[in-house]
């Protein structure tokens, strides 16, 4: 009889036991459903910024300071001191022709007129001492006049024989001239001194968006390998009063050629390149959204906008089963809700947004591919920029 009583004993004893593990168990997977981890992202309040409206082009540069070099005076090439791609300065010898006749005859000048220098003196002396008369002196230095004109006209001769770079700019190909090479005014050397630092930039515009051109409107130059970030800019300084012709089909192309004047290129690029370029037409302040934070779903954007459980459930109805979950937690818990926006074309690392969002709302900006709708987050940061 008391071995059926302590058996009972046990069995009731671990019923209980069973009872409070399975409460335990119980409580603790309630408490882990309502308390999930939170995602840990950084955030941005969204704010105004400058965008450009633009016309984007492809135009052909052009150089409008590619110098021919011939020679006031023909001769034969007796020396070539620059190589073809050199980088020389405006007033630099490039080429020396034979001289020799233009020497003797500038050293026969400057002997000539040193005498009628002295000659000069000397009797304007004697003119002051009354040894001779003043029309006598007066014809001395009228003659040492002459003669000083005269050197300078042969020295100016002698000048054409050293050809001189006009600017500061690179050597053209050389594949002509070598020593000995005839050169005369009338010839065309093919020896070009090629300043690209100043340029200018052919674009055609469709007649749909010439009546937005005008004069004096900025234009942009892309990099080829950087086609974001601005090589050079220009203005606008001619815009055909026509539009384009075809001479060979008799037809209006119904485009409109403009010119954009610009300076200070660097080597990347050459006259009759093709280059990407911006007109712009117009600047004005929109809501900025960070490239990084805009996520695409069939092809239409969204961002993820942060906001806090009592507001969302404020301005928004949900069905039964999401107002339950999201009434659980604390009204201050953060959480982020899929965004549809409509935003324009990237600029400068950043969307403007046509719809969807405005200043001072804030979006997630990292952590962005493990977000859905309504997960509650910890923010780590905000960028206020």
């Amino acid at each position: 009889m008391k071995e059926l009583l302590r058996i009972k004993s046990l069995a009731r004893l671990k019923s209980t036991s069973l009872l409070l593990s399975l409460s335990l168990f119980s409580l603790s997977s309630c408490k882990t459903a309502q308390a999930p981890p939170l995602i840990s992202v950084k955030t941005a309040v969204i704010k105004n910024k400058e965008f450009k409206d633009y016309i984007s082009q492809e135009g052909v540069l052009t150089n409008r300071t590619a110098v021919l070099i011939t020679p006031e005076d023909a001769g034969h090439v007796v020396k070539v001191l620059v190589s073809e791609g050199q980088r020389v300065k405006r007033g630099q010898t490039l080429i020396v022709l034979r001289h020799d006749k233009e020497s003797a005859m500038l050293d026969t000048a400057k002997a000539k007129m040193n005498e009628a220098k002295i000659q000069a003196k000397r009797y304007t002396w004697l003119a002051k001492k009354g040894a001779v008369s003043q029309e006598k002196a007066e014809q001395m230095r009228l003659s040492y006049r002459t003669d000083t004109n005269e050197y300078k006209e042969k020295a100016v001769n002698l000048s054409y024989k050293y050809l001189k770079s006009p600017q500061d700019g690179t050597i053209g190909p050389l594949d002509l001239i070598n020593e000995g090479t005839y050169l005369s005014p009338t010839q065309d050397t093919g020896i070009y001194v090629i300043n690209n630092q100043n340029l200018w930039v052919d674009m055609t515009v469709p007649a749909t968006q010439a009546n937005e051109i005008k004069l004096g409107q900025p234009v942009e130059v892309f990099y080829r390998n950087s086609p974001n970030m601005i090589a050079a800019r220009g203005v606008i300084t001619f815009i055909s009063p026509v539009f384009n012709y075809s001479s060979s089909t008799s037809t209006v192309l119904n485009t409109l050629k403009v010119r954009a004047n610009f300076s200070i290129f660097d080597g990347e690029f050459r006259p009759l390149q093709y280059v990407k370029t911006s007109i712009i037409t117009g600047r004005k302040e929109m809501p900025a959204v960070p490239a990084s934070a805009v996520m695409m779903i069939a092809q239409k954007p969204f961002v993820y906008k942060v906001i806090s459980v009592g507001n969302y459930l404020k301005d928004n109805k949900q069905v039964e089963k999401e107002q339950t979950r999201l009434k659980s937690l604390p009204s201050s818990t953060m959480i982020t809700i899929q965004t549809p926006i409509k935003i324009g074309d990237l600029q400068n690392e950043s969307f403007p947004v046509i719809k969807g969002l405005r200043v001072g709302d804030q979006i997630a900006i990292t952590n962005t591919k493990i977000l859905s709708n309504g997960v509650p987050i910890n923010i780590q940061s905000t960028n206020q920029k």
